[in-house]
Order: structure tokens, then sequence, then C-alpha cells
């Protein structure tokens, strides 16, 4: 799988998944969220970085 640059669109199934920890500096909670892309799940490039024309068949592989 290629991976993806900045400025490509991409269609992702996962699961959103929500993590906290606590800063240790601040004392403050930290919380991020994230998709998590399960063995099951689906990517798919759309377009490549930034020129806004959708990917071929070839570029998906």
């Amino acid at each position: 799988m290629k991976n993806a640059v900045s400025g490509s669109i991409v269609y992702l199934e996962g699961n959103l998944e929500t993590k906290v920890w606590g800063n240790p500096v601040t004392g403050h909670a930290q919380r991020t969220r994230e998709i998590a892309i399960r063995p099951n799940g689906r990517i798919w490039f759309l377009s490549n970085g930034g020129s806004g024309w959708p990917a071929s068949p070839s570029e998906l592989k």
C-alpha cells in the first residue's frame, strides 16, 4: 500500500476510538481521536496528493 501525501483524499472504514491520558506536566487529561482500521476495514485513495484528479486503478493497488 502506498502512503498518503498531504492533500490526498482517502475513504476509510474503521472505528472511531478516543484515547485519554494524563499530561504529567500540567496534570490535565489529554484526548486524541483516531480512526482504527481493522483487518476487514477499507482504505481507498480517491485522489493523489493535491492534483485534484481521481487516482487510477493501478495507483489503488
